[in-house]
């Protein structure tokens, strides 16, 4: 070929105008979505070692290694999931269930997931800059005590990030968890 391509998502693209080769450019169209999906799949180790130009915003990767679909945002792929350092002696619940993490999407709105165990009212842990509310938000997640029946506690997210357990209808211990997965808020503006 005597002109210079880029590569779009995945796909080989000539970069200059002069470059118009339609059936050999509709073919490597055609190869991509015949191999599956525009969609490029990557580990976390490929995703990390993204240059900016590799990255664009908008482009969307399927993460081989958290089986999650991301987008980029230019200068990161979002969500990615980070484990907070908990307080008060709580520690991951184990076993298959899903550790705690928080992440931040597109739209700016912060979720929570997984289950901890372990701990006493008062801070879980605290959320970084960027990761915050603009207002305190109040929330009513799963807990169990030591007869593993399912009852309700009060978490509170602070504007400077702490994410307090207020209360809990159980008597918490060792064997019991808190869910914080139902924890979803929009960042400070």
């Amino acid at each position: 070929m005597g002109y210079t391509t880029s590569t779009v998502h995945g796909i080989e693209v000539p970069d200059s105008s002069e470059a118009n080769d339609v059936p050999e450019d509709i073919g490597k169209v055609v190869t991509a979505l015949e191999g599956g999906s525009i969609v490029r799949r990557l580990t976390s180790a490929q995703i990390a070692a993204l240059t900016a130009p590799q990255k664009p915003a908008g482009l969307v990767v399927y993460n081989t290694t958290t089986g999650v679909l991301q987008v980029s945002t230019g200068a990161d792929f979002v969500p990615t999931w980070t484990s907070p350092a908990l307080g008060s002696s709580w520690v991951a619940y184990g076993g298959a269930w899903t550790t705690a993490g928080y992440t931040k999407d597109m739209l700016g709105v912060v979720r929570m997931r997984g289950l901890i165990k372990g701990g006493t009212v008062g801070a879980l842990f605290t959320l970084p800059s960027g990761f915050r509310p603009q207002s305190s938000h109040m929330f009513i997640v799963p807990c169990t005590d030591s007869d593993t029946v399912a009852k309700a506690a009060e978490i509170t997210v602070a504007p400077d990030g702490v994410v307090y357990l207020n209360k809990a209808a159980a008597s918490l211990g060792a064997s019991t968890y808190v869910g914080l997965a139902p924890i979803s808020f929009p960042t400070a503006y």
